[in-house]
């Protein structure tokens, strides 16, 4: 893409998929708080409730997708848009149309909910996993046939949806149409909606410290600038994002186990993971990283060394507060959650905005991590929650990683001492290697 578009083309296609991401803030909290309420109805066998409590939550997002159409809308009248982000000429309509796609995309995969709740979360994964392996190619096949960023945000949009869709029609109850027929009442899903915005807050906060930066990037220094954030935060997410994906499934169990000791069990296990991935990722980031991106983009962008660590720990800040946040779903405490999002939100905004002033991508990113030790607040109230001692809860766990992870530092340091790109590459096998055991031994504790 930067080869054939250009840096500020793909600037506008980077937007463009932070604006797909962000657009996760449009469930008005209703994904989580659906998933919370499915998962003790399913359980009990109440299946017509589920599929109730589903349509509410359908009707209730679609009730926000118009609202912000309409502010969609405003916001591009007069160019008003492409003033604020210096988008090049067509750039109102790329984010304009793959916004429209994306709440689509996002319909479906709230339908899936129902799926995800009753225990078949891999399903569901695995649809996701089945749109990147379409899109990967359908988006090289418009590469090479010449389309710009809209053709190809809009391929990829629609292929993630196509999997969606099918799993869906596969595994859609012969009563749904019925009760979707008999569930339509404006008042429940405005009920949906107000019951659901403490979630909501949280995913205005996730968005706002992560992907609305990108666009806090272009509106200082472009779109070509907006590109080069837009990898480096995908690069971090593989600390984040992937990592504190195994937190998701405790927000329902948590908040369907009631037993204390349990609850401790399944919350350990659950950033036992997130520290697993996170912290070996980290290790690879600001080891290795330096040597991969030069190797991988010589001549798009020159970074300074200290971007490195900074992404990682910013990387790794987001995991622990994705981890925290989804905790705290399940354990009730959603609203003083929600508050502690907000503010780590803000302050991420803030100093990431003084940082990119006074210390470029490095300081932006220190900004942002600094901003995160917001997290701690909550995580004491975990501990509160679970009465469980706070060092025990939450550092217990690196005992058993710290072998692997000194191993990988090590070998990880040394290739980086080499500066050749390919045995970085095969440097990484072994942490890789490791971290397969330990899910294999941590897959075996009782």
């Amino acid at each position: 893409m930067i080869r054939l578009w250009g840096a500020e083309k793909y600037g506008l296609f980077a937007l463009s998929s932070s604006l797909f991401v962000s657009l996760a803030l449009l469930d008005g909290g209703v994904r989580s708080l659906t998933r919370v309420r499915l998962a003790p109805l399913l359980a009990e066998g109440k299946t017509e409730d589920a599929m109730r409590t589903l349509i509410h939550g359908l009707l209730a997002f679609m009730i926000v997708c118009g609202f912000a159409l309409l502010i969609a809308l405003g916001l591009c009248a007069n160019d008003f848009l492409s003033h604020i982000l210096h988008l090049p000429p067509g750039g109102q309509t790329v984010l304009l149309i793959s916004g429209i796609l994306t709440s689509i995309w996002m319909t479906s995969v709230l339908a899936l909910e129902l799926l995800a709740a009753d225990g078949r979360l891999s399903d569901v994964k695995a649809a996701n996993t089945q749109g990147i392996l379409l899109a990967l190619p359908a988006c090289s096949v418009c590469l090479f046939l010449g389309a710009g960023p809209l053709i190809t945000m809009g391929a990829m949009i629609i292929c993630l949806i196509i999997p969606n869709l099918l799993l869906l029609f596969r595994n859609l109850p012969q009563k749904s149409l019925h009760l979707w027929r008999k569930s339509f009442p404006i008042r429940e899903a405005l009920t949906t909606l107000v019951h659901g915005f403490p979630y909501y807050l949280t995913t205005i906060a996730l968005i706002g410290k992560t992907h609305g930066l990108t666009f806090l990037i272009s509106a200082m220094a472009g779109p070509a600038e907006a590109g080069i954030f837009y990898i480096l935060l995908r690069l971090s997410e593989t600390l984040s994002n992937v990592a504190s994906t195994s937190s998701e499934t405790s927000v329902a169990t948590l908040a369907f186990d009631t037993i204390r000791s349990q609850r401790i069990l399944l919350f350990r296990q659950s950033w036992t993971w997130v520290l697993l991935f996170s912290l070996h990722g980290a290790l690879a980031l600001t080891l290795i990283a330096p040597t991969l991106w030069n190797w991988w983009l010589p001549s798009f962008s020159s970074l300074p060394p200290m971007v490195w660590p900074a992404l990682a720990l910013f990387g790794w800040m987001g995991g622990w507060s994705q981890m925290t946040t989804n905790s705290s779903m399940g354990l009730g405490l959603i609203q003083s959650a929600a508050v502690v999002c907000l503010t780590e939100a803000v302050l991420t905004i803030v100093l990431a905005y003084l940082g990119f002033l006074h210390g470029g991508f490095a300081g932006l990113f220190f900004g942002g991590a600094l901003a995160g030790l917001v997290t701690g607040f909550q995580s004491v109230r975990i501990t509160k929650s679970l009465q469980e001692p706070f060092l025990r809860l939450w550092l217990h766990p690196l005992r058993e990683l710290m072998p692997g992870l000194l191993l990988s530092g090590l070998i990880l340091l040394g290739a980086s001492l080499v500066h050749t790109p390919w045995v970085c590459i095969l440097a990484l096998l072994i942490p890789a290697a490791l971290v397969l055991w330990q899910m294999k031994q941590l897959s075996k504790a009782p």
